[in-house]
C-alpha cells in the first residue's frame, strides 16, 4: 500500500510510464534550467565585457603632457569608479552605462592628448628657437609660466594674474583651457636701421670753414625729419648756383621708418615687442625715431680739423679690385711746366685709367706749356683719364679764361678779380700713370670736366652697381661745391 501510494503521488502508474502531468513538469524543469544557464552565460559574458572595458582603460596608458597628466589620472579613476558602481546601482543596465562612461573618458583623453601635443610643441619650439623667428614677449612669458604651473588650468590662472592677454601671437581661453600660438619670421629694427644708416653715412649735410679759428667742421650722415632734409637740400641748391644738378636730398629717419613699417607684419611685431598694442601708427613711428633711429644715428659731427681742409670722405664702392672710388682729398702744390699750381682737391675716377674716345678742343690745357690750345699729334681714339683736380681759375665775364698759379691767387683777389676752382680731368696716352707728378706732360692735358663729363658718364655700367657708383660720383662733386664755397670765403673771392 505504501509503495502504491507513492507511485500514485508521483503520477506514475503501475505500468511504469509517465503520465501527462509528469511530462509537463519535466519540460518546465528543462526550460527553467535552460533559461538559468542562458542567463548565467549572459551575466558571465557581461562581466567579462566589463572587465575588458576596465583593462582597456587601465592598460592603454595615455602619453600626455605634464600639465594634463594629473587631470587624466583623476578622470581615469573617476571613470573606473563609475563603471564599478554601475553594476551595483543598475544591475540590469550596467554594461550600457559602462560603455557610455568609457566613451566619455576617451573623448576627454583625446582632448587632453591634443592639448598635450600643443603644450609640447610650444615648449620645444621656444627652447630651440631660431634667431630668425619672432617670439612675442607674451608668448615667452607664457612659456616661462608653464614651468611654474601644475595643470593647464593652473597655468591659465597664472596667465590671467600676470596680465597676459590674447594677441596676434598667443591666444588662450581660460574657460576651455584651449590655446594657440604662432612663430613668424622675425623683423629686426636695429639691424635694418643700421643698414639704412651705414648706407647713407657718407652723405654730406653741412661743411663750414671758420677763417678766424682755422677750423673746418663737416656733418655727414642722415637727419631725422623730411623738413630738415628739405632745408639742407634748398641750401645746397643755393650754394650750387641755384642748380639741382648733382644735389641730392639727405636721407631721413622718417624715410627709414616708412621703409621699415611698409610691411604690416613689421608694424605688428614692433608694437607687440615694445608694448605699444593699441597705439596709433604715428605713435609707433615716433617711438621708433626716439628709441631706434636716434641712438643708432649717433653724433653726426664726423670731422673737425684745424689749420687745413684735410678731410677725407672717400667712398669705396664694394672694396673690390677695380671698383670706383670717388672722394675729394687734399694734395699739395704741383709743378706744371714752369708753373706752380695748388689744386684744391683731387678725385680719383677709378682704380685703373679709363679709356675713352674724344676730340681735343682749344680749351684743353697743355701739360707742358700750361697754355690753352688744341693738342697736336694726339691719338684721339685711345685717350685715358683717371685723375680729376679742382684747379684755381680766373673768371672773366662769367667764363673761365685760364688756370692761375699759386703766386697769382692773392694778387688777383686784391685786384678784385674773381678766382674760382673748377674741375679738370687729366687725360693722355699713358694708361699706367696714376699720379699727376708721374704724368708725361709732353703728352698729357688738363681738360675741363664739362667738356668731357659725358665720356666719364659713359663708363658707368647700367646695372645696380653702376647706378650706385654714378650716384656717388654726383655726391662727390656736390661735396666739392661745399668745400669750394668755404675756401672762397676764406680767400675773400666769393661772388
Amino acid at each position: 500500500m505504501a509503495v502504491s501510494n507513492v507511485n500514485v503521488g508521483l503520477g506514475i502508474g503501475m505500468s511504469g510510464e509517465t503520465t501527462a502531468p509528469d511530462q509537463i513538469f519535466r519540460a518546465q524543469q528543462q526550460k527553467d534550467l535552460a533559461q538559468t544557464k542562458a542567463a548565467q552565460k549572459k551575466a558571465d559574458e557581461e562581466e567579462a565585457e566589463l572587465e575588458q572595458i576596465k583593462k582597456k582603460i587601465l592598460l592603454d596608458k595615455p602619453k600626455v603632457h605634464r600639465l594634463e597628466s594629473k587631470k587624466v589620472t583623476d578622470e581615469m579613476a573617476k571613470t573606473l569608479l563609475k563603471i564599478s558602481e554601475a553594476k551595483r546601482t543598475n544591475p540590469n543596465d550596467y554594461l550600457n552605462i559602462a560603455y557610455n562612461e568609457f566613451g566619455s573618458y576617451f573623448d576627454f583623453l583625446n582632448q587632453a592628448t591634443s592639448k598635450s601635443a600643443m603644450l609640447t610643441d610650444l615648449e620645444d619650439k621656444l627652447q630651440k628657437k631660431s634667431p630668425n623667428v619672432y617670439v612675442s614677449p607674451s608668448l615667452q612669458k607664457a612659456r616661462d609660466l608653464m614651468s611654474q604651473s601644475n595643470t593647464t588650468e593652473d597655468w591659465m590662472e597664472k596667465l590671467e594674474k600676470n596680465g597676459i592677454s590674447s594677441n596676434n601671437y598667443f591666444d588662450y581661453d581660460k574657460t576651455t583651457g584651449n590655446f594657440d600660438f604662432q612663430l613668424v619670421p622675425k623683423f629686426n629694427p636695429i639691424s635694418e636701421t643700421k643698414g639704412y644708416i651705414n648706407q647713407h653715412a657718407n652723405e654730406l649735410l653741412s661743411y663750414d670753414y671758420d677763417p678766424n679759428t682755422k677750423e673746418t667742421k663737416a656733418q655727414y650722415g642722415t637727419v631725422r625729419t623730411l623738413d630738415e632734409a628739405r632745408e639742407i637740400f634748398q641750401r645746397k641748391v643755393k650754394e650750387n648756383g641755384g642748380s639741382t644738378v648733382g644735389v641730392t636730398m639727405p636721407y631721413t629717419g622718417q624715410q627709414m621708418a616708412a621703409a621699415y613699417f611698409s610691411r604690416p607684419e613689421a608694424l605688428i611685431q614692433y608694437a607687440d615687442e615694445y608694448g605699444l598694442s593699441g597705439a596709433s601708427e604715428q605713435e609707433i613711428v615716433n617711438h621708433y625715431l626716439d628709441n631706434i633711429y636716434e641712438p643708432l644715428a649717433g653724433k653726426k659731427d664726423r670731422a673737425s680739423t684745424k689749420g687745413s681742409f684735410n678731410i677725407n670722405i672717400q667712398n669705396n664702392m664694394g672694396g673690390e679690385k677695380g671698383s670706383r672710388m670717388f672722394g675729394p682729398d687734399k694734395i699739395g702744390s704741383i709743378k706744371i711746366g714752369n708753373s706752380t699750381v695748388t689744386p684744391l682737391r683731387r678725385i680719383t675716377l677709378g682704380a685703373d685709367p679709363i679709356k675713352f674716345k674724344a676730340n681735343p678742343t682749344t680749351n684743353w690745357i697743355d701739360g707742358k706749356t700750361f697754355k690753352a690750345g688744341q693738342p697736336k699729334n694726339v691719338k684721339t681714339q685711345d685717350m685715358y683719364m683717371q685723375e680729376l683736380y679742382y684747379m684755381p681759375v680766373l673768371i672773366e665775364n662769367g667764363k673761365v679764361t685760364r688756370i692761375v698759379q699759386e703766386s697769382e691767387v692773392s694778387k688777383l683777389i686784391k685786384e678784385n678779380k674773381r678766382v674760382d676752382f673748377k674741375p679738370y680731368v687729366v687725360v693722355g696716352e699713358q694708361a699706367d700713370l696714376t699720379k699727376i707728378t708721374d704724368f708725361n706732360f709732353d703728352k698729357n692735358y688738363f681738360v675741363p670736366l664739362e667738356s668731357i663729363e659725358s665720356n666719364i658718364k659713359n663708363t658707368f655700367s647700367e646695372d645696380k652697381s653702376g647706378k650706385q657708383e654714378f650716384e656717388n660720383w654726383n655726391k662727390a662733386k656736390q661735396t666739392m661745391r661745399q668745400v669750394i664755397q668755404s675756401r672762397l670765403k676764406e680767400l675773400g673771392s666769393a661772388k
